[in-house]
């Protein structure tokens, strides 16, 4: 949710997108509907489930930036792929349906992009379901760091930290199938580019981890070597 932000009096030549993928129905979506009213917003696209669907299409009735798109059925990655590609906004900020923004979230970044920053991901407050902090930062958690190896070993990028330019997703897609995360490949093909990456160590949301969360889960030491694999002959061929 982004209801408590500073966002209504950003000037109007900022021109960015809000990516909002809902995968899951949960108790936390309406709340994180709030922001689709950003004023500065060039559009809002949002790939969800039936659930939501009628959220969106209320604040899709009152405002015609948002746009409801139906994803391709493929899984996670090609719906954030299929979403990604409608943004028109310069910049392309990624938010989970859970998040709640803080008031400088879009400042913050968007003064790194005007410094020459083709990627931005800063730090978040990591809580519960209620939003009680259960650690202060999220990049001591994943040792954020911008090192194309480091990250391909062990990927520190977050999406809904994250922020990029129109210019370095058209570097990066059709993303190749196979990959884990759309967020970690996306930040590997900046990295292995040297496209300015910046971290802001400093908490712009607050990222709710709890039992409903899509990502995060465990997975096999054969997918996570399998994964990587892909992804190390997808970097050679870029």
């Amino acid at each position: 949710s982004a209801k408590d932000a500073d966002l209504h009096n950003l000037p109007r030549k900022d021109n960015f997108s809000v990516l909002y993928v809902s995968s899951v129905q949960n108790k936390f979506s309406a709340d994180s509907a709030d922001h689709f009213g950003i004023s500065s917003i060039r559009n809002c696209f949002c790939d969800v489930t039936d659930f939501f669907k009628a959220v969106v299409e209320d604040f899709a009735a009152k405002d015609g930036r948002v746009k409801y798109l139906e994803g391709k059925g493929k899984g996670v990655v090609k719906n954030f792929e299929n979403a990604l590609n409608a943004c028109s906004g310069d910049v392309i900020f990624l938010c989970d349906q859970d998040d709640v923004w803080m008031p400088d979230k879009v400042r913050t970044v968007m003064a790194e992009f005007e410094n020459g920053a083709q990627l931005v991901m800063h730090d978040a407050s990591i809580t519960d379901a209620d939003l009680n902090v259960t650690n202060p930062s999220c990049f001591s958690v994943h040792g954020a760091n911008t090192s194309t190896c480091k990250n391909l070993l062990k990927n520190t990028f977050v999406g809904c930290c994250m922020a990029f330019t129109k210019d370095l997703l058209s570097e990066t897609t059709p993303f190749p199938e196979g990959i884990a995360m759309h967020d970690w490949w996306i930040a590997l093909v900046a990295l292995k580019k040297k496209r300015k990456t910046v971290l802001i160590e400093k908490p712009l949301i607050l990222w709710r981890r709890h039992g409903e969360n899509v990502t995060g889960n465990k997975t096999t030491a054969a997918q996570k070597i399998s994964w990587r694999l892909k992804m190390l002959s997808a970097l050679m061929r870029k």
